[in-house]
């Protein structure tokens, strides 16, 4: 994805690694844990260091820094050699809201659970889009640090939500845009419980805090493998 591949540039600097993050995705770790969408690596990395045994699955191969144990691959097909392995399974950065409708959200959801062992847990977050659907703003906050800037444009369509990125580094300016399906709680709830998992417990962010459809800036949703 040609957006992906720009944001690559300042990746670290734009979603810098998160201690908060890690400590909710920690208490859920058990022996064995697998990054959808894992981007840099950066909690592959941290997971490694604390003596964790932790893969990545990334799409994007411009992303990757750090690669002991991080592949370049699909949330759709992940290998059968993934298959009842790990206690922890987490897909966060909005990565989940890139399918293409609570169906396919569903169907990703089961390739999920089919890593997982039994009890296991999967971490999913993704924006509030109950709340975007609802207040229609016009982008999300833009990303200012010391060298770069990362302003984030909407635009709306009939069934998904074009994210427009605009990325200033170095002096020099990229922009690049992509489809986002809006997936609201209630679907993700839905896809989750078809996708075979036996709860879902909705969080409004990394500290626990519970999930308010109409305050929550993101959700984070915690679901349980059966036993």
């Amino acid at each position: 994805m040609e957006f992906y591949r720009i944001l690559a540039k300042a990746y670290d600097e734009v979603f810098p690694f998160s201690d908060t993050t890690f400590g909710f995705l920690k208490q859920y770790a058990g022996d064995e844990v697998l990054d959808i969408g894992c981007a840099t690596g950066a909690y592959v990395r941290k997971f490694h260091e604390e003596d964790f045994t932790a893969e990545g699955i990334e799409y994007v191969p411009e992303l990757i820094s750090y690669s002991e144990n991080v592949s370049v691959g699909d949330m759709r097909s992940l290998p059968a050699g993934f298959d009842g392995r790990f206690s922890l399974v987490y897909c966060i950065g909005n990565t989940l809201a890139h399918c293409a409708d609570p169906k396919d959200a569903e169907e990703i959801l089961k390739g999920f659970a089919r890593t997982l062992k039994k009890g296991g847990k999967a971490v999913i977050q993704i924006l509030n889009y109950t709340r975007i659907l609802k207040n229609r703003p016009a982008g999300l906050p833009s990303i200012e640090t010391g060298s770069v800037s990362f302003r984030r444009d909407y635009v709306y369509n009939e069934k998904n939500i074009e994210f427009i990125g605009t990325l200033t580094a170095g002096g020099e300016t990229f922009s690049s845009s992509v489809l986002l399906y809006p997936l609201t709680h209630k679907e993700l709830t839905e896809a989750a419980a078809k996708a075979g998992f036996a709860s879902c417990v909705l969080y409004g962010d990394f500290s626990g805090t519970a999930f308010q459809e109409n305050e929550s800036f993101m959700l984070v949703s915690v679901l349980s493998k059966k036993d």
